[in-house]
């Protein structure tokens, strides 16, 4: 297994761990469900870009920009 595969597949179980654990707190309510869509939001984000690298590519092809600065977006979007 390559060291990119890896890095993958490491991402997307942390991202798939972060689910469980808020649907878990969600149900234990010790969490509450207004901050919980935006770690399930991110969560869900770190998986997909995980599972398909160039999509972030593709964006950055689509709007015509370079892919650091589609990062840098993504970024800025989720600390909004």
């Amino acid at each position: 297994m390559t060291n990119f595969l890896r890095i993958q597949a490491i991402a997307s179980f942390i991202g798939l761990v972060i689910i469980i654990v808020i649907f878990e707190l969600i149900r234990r309510r010790k969490f509450i469900e207004k901050y919980a869509l935006l770690w399930i939001f991110s969560a869900t984000a770190i998986v997909v870009f995980s599972l398909f690298p160039k999509l972030l590519y593709r964006i950055a092809r689509i709007l015509d920009l370079h892919y650091i600065t589609v990062l840098l977006i993504l970024i800025f979007l989720f600390l909004l």
